[in-house]
């Protein structure tokens, strides 16, 4: 039997097509913040085209919202294909394989278990039994040696496009991933990290600063699941807030150019073999291998 026949597939896809929230608490025992939630029910609109700018400590969130909004495209949306597009400079695209992962290990102790049996995978994508060409999930880098053709002429009517670290993907990927949107149905997310300066030059803000597309800036400040570190703990002190929390690039601060001069400043102090005596550093720590001012 295929999953689209399976008699309990077809009653529960009358309740959790359009409803990714519902899905990820029956399917997975899985209780999203606020703005998860915010980002579930405007991506389940046909047609919708979403833009998300986020504080360094929502990442993990926004993976997990990545993974839950993808399974559920692969599982209650006929005819549906998924790329997630990473950036080749980090490990997100390992990240986003291995927790998608994980969903479908709690996925089948729970509600929706039955599900579990239909889902294949191998070490570029998932997909459903018996559709392994026309439903599935891709995570794929902007690295590959026929290039972004290996993503063109995708035809599905739920295709889902999703940019992840979008900044730093190379135009011509983004480009190709974009021009598959041929079906009204088709959706897309596209969403940034701030490490990373958004220009209206950039190709996050040229793709995503157009009339159709919604707006949204999550803060780490209103993720419940985020662990303050010391070094978050030290910028909310010294006045790094909107910048390390709240989705605003960091080195467009004003501060951040102070830090740098003053680090700079106390470096060449400790290395002078006098001092005067009214001038004292402390330290300059290297936390999270980033360095700052301890003072």
């Amino acid at each position: 039997m295929s999953l689209y026949n399976d008699p309990q597939w077809i009653n529960d896809s009358q309740i959790y097509q359009n409803d990714i929230l519902k899905f990820s608490v029956d399917a997975f025992r899985f209780q999203p913040t606020w703005q998860q939630a915010l980002l579930f029910e405007n991506s389940e609109v046909m047609g919708s085209r979403i833009s998300v700018k986020y504080g360094w400590g929502c990442n993990d969130s926004m993976i997990e919202a990545y993974a839950v909004i993808a399974l559920h495209n692969l599982l209650f949306r006929k005819d549906s294909a998924t790329i997630i597009m990473t950036p080749s400079d980090n490990n997100s695209h390992a990240v986003i394989y291995s927790v998608i992962e994980q969903f479908i290990k709690r996925l089948g102790l729970n509600k929706l278990s039955y599900l579990s049996k239909y889902i294949t995978k191998n070490q570029k994508m998932f997909s459903i039994k018996k559709y392994e060409y026309f439903t599935y999930i891709k995570i794929i880098k902007d690295t590959s040696s026929v290039g972004p053709i290996s993503i063109a002429g995708i035809l599905n009517h739920n295709y889902l496009f999703i940019a992840f670290d979008a900044e730093r993907i190379e135009d011509e990927w983004l480009s190709v991933g974009l021009s598959n949107m041929a079906q009204p149905e088709n959706r897309c997310i596209f969403s940034q990290r701030m490490d990373t300066d958004i220009l209206k030059t950039g190709q996050f803000y040229q793709f995503t600063n157009q009339e159709n597309w919604k707006h949204f800036t999550f803060s780490s400040a209103e993720d419940p699941n985020h662990v303050w570190s010391e070094q978050d703990q030290f910028a909310m002190k010294i006045g790094l807030k909107p910048c390390v929390i709240d989705g605003e690039y960091y080195k467009a601060s004003s501060f951040y150019t102070y830090s740098v001069n003053l680090e700079n400043a106390l470096t060449t102090l400790k290395n002078q073999s006098q001092f005067d005596t009214k001038e004292y550093v402390l330290s300059i720590q290297a936390i999270d291998q980033q360095r700052s001012v301890i003072g």
